[in-house]
């Protein structure tokens, strides 16, 4: 199922933002094409969504990078075989992880810079 560079670009810009540095950006697993093994809260890996999508690049779609993490999610019920027996069940809540995506904003430290009254720059820091 292929999507619009439109409703991309207005889907990742929705996205709630992940301030990260590009350092760690670098040192997060890529996940492009699959999902990580083992949920687990707290599991955090990027992803270069869409550039498997060959439809959405032949069409002059252009993927965008997205950092997913697993987050708890609410308790899930379910009916679970008691145990040594047939017949019986009960209800048992199961923790449960949510995929969560965000759109990354790579943090960069700025030199500072030193100015006069005049608006002149004195020197770089």
């Amino acid at each position: 199922m292929s999507r619009s560079e439109e409703a991309h670009r207005k889907w990742w810009n929705e996205l709630p933002t992940f301030p990260i540095t590009l350092f760690q950006a670098m040192r997060l697993y890529e996940y492009s094409a699959t999902d990580p093994t083992g949920v687990t809260v707290g599991k955090t890996w990027r992803r270069h969504d869409g550039s498997f999508d060959h439809i959405f690049i032949r069409q002059g779609g252009t993927p965008r990078w997205v950092i997913c993490r697993y987050e708890e999610a609410p308790d899930e019920m379910r009916r679970v075989r008691k145990e040594g027996t047939l017949n019986e069940y009960a209800m048992v809540p199961v923790k449960m992880c949510k995929r969560a995506m965000y759109r990354p904003v790579i943090r960069v430290r700025a030199t500072s810079v030193r100015v006069d009254n005049q608006g002149s720059m004195l020197q770089h820091a």
